[in-house]
């Protein structure tokens, strides 16, 4: 699909930055820098911003991440990734504190995210706050229980649904 996009708007910014994090995702750092190059050469975008911090974290380099971060959230504060690339940059060199404290600005409903979820965790470990830890991690399981539940239900309703539908007509 990303494919199909870079051939409809080779010029986009977004659509070279997505590129990169595919790339990323798939473990190809040098087909993601060359992307992401690419993106930043046409444009600044918070993707493309993110898309740099994530290179920067995987080259061992977590100050050049946070600066990284800081440019997306000039762009997008509210961003659940930006929020947990900036508080992973500081984890990294140490700041846990104010990783913390960056963590905390995401609203209740949305911290549920797992990769917000796994940033807060690593953070409460490093700063050794076991208790707090122990809360997150039970919280993390919930939260994935319930998702199990709500995907094998929506599957069975998938299934069950046409069946139901086929049988009333």
């Amino acid at each position: 699909q990303v494919e199909v996009a870079l051939a409809l708007a080779p010029l986009s910014p977004v659509v070279h930055a997505v590129m990169a994090d595919c790339w990323l995702d798939l473990g190809e750092q040098d087909e993601a820098e060359f992307s992401l190059w690419r993106s930043l050469e046409l444009g600044g975008t918070t993707r493309g911003h993110l898309v740099a911090g994530r290179v920067a974290l995987r080259s061992g380099a977590p100050e050049e991440a946070l600066t990284w971060s800081l440019r997306a959230e000039r762009f997008r504060s509210n961003s659940l990734r930006v929020v947990a690339l900036q508080a992973e940059a500081l984890r990294q060199v140490g700041r846990g504190a104010e990783a913390l404290e960056v963590l905390s600005r995401t609203r209740p409903l949305m911290s549920d995210d797992p990769e917000v979820m796994a940033v807060r965790m690593r953070v409460l470990a490093d700063l050794q706050r076991w208790p707090s830890l122990a809360e997150e991690e039970h919280r993390a399981r919930a939260v994935y229980a319930s998702s199990r539940i709500v995907g094998e239900t929506l599957i069975w309703l998938d299934q069950v649904a046409p069946a139901r539908a086929g049988r009333e007509r």
